[in-house]
């Protein structure tokens, strides 16, 4: 089993910046400004629920398995959260999954009427399939 920790500097990664940008103007038409996301419990329960829909989920730098092999002797979550940037309506996430297509999931929720969804998903491949 292959555990990975993270590279500190992973959170200014174009991706990061790109967020700051959009939360920026997002933050400045409802007056509040955009946050970063440093751990899984900084989020709403809603998007946490969404994101555990996949297994349990590790903050970012925190240990994950980012191969297909399972240890039961020492599980670790399957996923991680890598950087992420929330603004009142809007929330931009980067999460890394582990498996046979190791990959990095670019995730946007928004509160629609109240109640925070996934309106969006894009995949990044970061390993070939094992």
């Amino acid at each position: 089993m292959a555990l990975r920790a993270a590279n500190p500097m992973q959170g200014s990664t174009p991706f990061s910046i790109a967020c700051s940008v959009l939360l920026a103007g997002a933050a400045h038409a409802a007056g509040a400004p955009a946050q970063a996301v440093t751990k899984v419990a900084q989020l709403p329960a809603e998007v946490v629920s969404v994101l555990e829909e996949m297994g349990p989920i590790a903050d970012p730098g925190g240990p994950f398995n980012d191969s297909d092999v399972i240890d039961p002797a020492h599980p670790v979550p399957g996923q991680r959260l890598v950087s992420g940037q929330a603004g009142p309506d809007v929330i931009l996430l980067k999460v890394e999954k582990g498996g046979r297509g190791h990959s990095h999931a670019l995730m946007r929720f928004a509160r629609v009427d109240g109640q925070w969804q996934l309106v969006s998903v894009e995949h990044l491949l970061l390993d070939e399939p094992r």
